[in-house]
């Protein structure tokens, strides 16, 4: 299984003093200049089981902000899984100039969990083909998946 819970955000800000707990903080340089955090304790257990209801939009606003990226007027927040084949569950809000998309939750049972994460990335300014060969999932980009 692979999961990703977190935020990407172009272009590129400063990293802030404190991050969560287990957090991780990158640049990001394909397919997109800016930057990445991924967030493995916020809100799954030990075990990687997601723990609690997903974020509402004012929570994923305020981790935003948090981050600095309300000064990028750009950025995707998402909660992506997959077995190792078609995505599994996407669950994500996009910000792009002021213009907000979602948030889109889709699982293979609702539907096609790949369209709603290719059109919020497509929002965020990332092709559906980089999308889906997304150089930020890849295993061991973040050091600890």
């Amino acid at each position: 299984m692979y999961q990703f819970i977190g935020f990407f955000a172009r272009p590129g800000v400063q990293r802030p003093q404190t991050l969560p707990p287990r957090a991780i903080w990158r640049n990001v340089c394909t397919p997109f200049n800016g930057v990445g955090v991924y967030l493995p304790g916020l809100f799954v257990d030990e075990y990687g089981v997601p723990v609690g209801p997903l974020l509402a939009v004012e929570e994923i606003k305020t981790l935003a902000t948090q981050f600095g990226f309300d000064s990028t007027k750009t950025w995707v927040y998402l909660e992506y899984v997959c077995w190792g084949g078609p995505i599994d569950f996407v669950y994500g809000v996009s910000m792009c100039e002021g213009v907000r998309l979602g948030p889109l939750k889709m699982s293979v049972m609702d539907g096609s969990a790949e369209e709603a994460f290719t059109t919020l990335m497509a929002h965020f300014g990332i092709t559906p083909e980089d999308a889906l060969n997304f150089a930020p999932f890849v295993r061991g980009y973040w050091g600890v998946l």
